[in-house]
């Protein structure tokens, strides 16, 4: 256990401020918000939350002590009801049977001051059963239905759930009557589709240590977990997204731009957003279209424009298929967007996707295939970047084909440079002046744009050349 030496309350903030300085800085964020990286802020969370209120009932002569206001995360996380609004506000209560001694609120304080460490502390380090699960050690329980290969993948990568929030325990108990300490992590009333785990390590009766996996059974966001008799414990919390679905997208709206029966009118069309719910609340993605569609009448027509999409890799674009069979990329997850219409193609333009990945500054492939010059279908993909609200946007899109968006995980940039529309072609060479358009081997050949750029040896490159010295249309170098 890691103890703080703390004597009173009055001084608890300092010396957790004090010891959080000492700490490594850890990306260890929660929720929609970025990890952490200031020193000064991780230092000041800790000590925020360093004091607790403690509450002493004298006919049971049990204690709780409350912490309020950590962050759960779950402000990513709301209600299907659009009317209730969530937070991100939670709260962990520690009750307790305290020692016989102890008959009120003054002497229960006394014994807090007195105590090394405080009863209940937030902290910036998952707890060793955390660790332990995530490493693939033998030493480690499960319980409530949870498999130790489940507890490890779940936190795996932090793409995989909503927060994870470690608090220290160290209860004022009586040793003599064997009474259960129970840990309660209240969430959001509101939030739906949430997991809760609890990856614990206390020790036992006989002195040992005991790191376990739990998965907690809550009512309105409300999750208990019971421990034997403890006189301290390392709990981490990991609330999951129990929903892997697609939410289809509500009706299409129209904006009249204008225009008149002779001219024709401009509408601008705009879908609902299709939401995907996969895991990490920071990855409960939204995706819309957009497009301005010319037609003879002011009227609109829902047909028009309208998205659809899934999160299955086997529905992904010819294009992503094609990439990942010759050299897979690093990805977290994949959404499969397709915009349809039945406007006339010469009547729609401005088309785009806008999509929101649920976090800042994510890698996105997007991959999808066109039909170029020669009638030949051609798999292609670029790299776009989300801004500081998660959000990405699209362009150019053509109704009916698939763009599968593949977010790489949390940290991760795809190796290979940011250059937009670069055909899917593995290993085959391309002209370096236009790195666009694929040398086609065998001498002679046209290239794809109808010249006589396929001419290999003419274009500084070999039919037989493997693209590690020349530049190359593949995705993977």
């Amino acid at each position: 256990m890691k103890k703080s030496s703390l004597g009173k309350r009055a001084v608890a903030g300092a010396c957790a401020l004090t010891l959080a300085l000492s700490m490594p800085v850890l990306a260890f964020g929660t929720g929609d918000q970025e990890p952490v990286t200031d020193a000064q802020e991780l230092a000041q969370k800790v000590a925020d939350n360093a004091n607790v209120e403690t509450t002493f009932d004298d006919t049971t002569n049990k204690a709780t002590t409350t912490l309020e206001g950590v962050d759960s995360g779950l402000a990513v996380q709301p209600s299907d009801d659009a009317n209730v609004e969530t937070s991100n506000d939670a709260s962990v209560s520690v009750e307790y049977v305290v020692d016989s001694a102890i008959t009120d609120q003054d002497a229960l304080d006394e014994a807090i001051a007195g105590a090394d460490a405080p009863i209940l502390q937030e902290v910036t380090t998952p707890s060793a059963a955390f660790d332990e699960a995530k490493n693939g050690g033998d030493d480690l329980q499960v319980a409530g239905g949870i498999t130790k290969d489940e507890a490890k993948e779940l936190i795996s990568s932090e793409d995989n759930y909503i927060s994870a929030s470690t608090f220290e325990v160290n209860p004022v108990s009586e040793a003599a009557t064997g009474a259960t300490v129970t840990v309660v992590y209240t969430t959001d009333e509101h939030a739906e589709n949430v997991e809760c785990y609890a990856y614990v390590t206390y020790k036992d009766g006989n002195g040992a240590t005991v790191n376990k996996v739990e998965k907690l059974t809550g009512t309105n966001g409300v999750y208990s977990l019971s421990l034997g008799q403890v006189a301290e414990a390392e709990v981490t919390f990991v609330l999951k997204n129990s929903l892997i679905a697609v939410q289809p997208a509500p009706a299409t709206t129209h904006v009249d731009n204008g225009g008149n029966d002779t001219d024709g009118y401009d509408l601008a069309y705009t879908t609902g957003a299709t939401k995907t719910l996969m895991g990490n609340g920071g990855l409960n993605w939204s995706a819309s279209a957009s497009a301005d569609v010319h037609q003879t009448t002011s009227a609109p027509t829902a047909a028009y424009l309208s998205i659809s999409a899934n999160d299955t890799v086997g529905s992904a674009s010819p294009a992503f298929t094609a990439a990942q069979h010759n050299n897979p990329l690093d990805f977290q997850k994949v959404i499969n967007v397709t915009v349809s219409s039945t406007a006339p193609a010469d009547d729609i333009t401005n088309a785009a996707i806008n999509a929101n990945v649920g976090a800042a500054n994510r890698s996105v492939r997007v991959f999808w295939d066109e039909t170029d010059a020669d009638g030949k279908v051609v798999g292609k993909y670029r790299d776009v970047t989300s801004d500081a609200d998660g959000n990405i946007t699209v362009p150019g899109i053509v109704p009916g084909t698939i763009y599968t968006l593949a977010v790489s995980p949390a940290g991760v940039t795809p190796p290979t440079p940011d250059n937009p529309d670069i055909p899917v072609i593995p290993d085959q060479p391309v002209n370096p002046d236009n790195p666009n358009i694929p040398i086609i081997p065998g001498g002679d050949e046209p290239g794809n744009n109808g010249s006589d750029e396929g001419e290999a040896a003419g274009n500084g490159a070999a039919a037989t050349d493997n693209g590690a010295t020349s530049p190359k249309t593949g995705i993977f170098a």
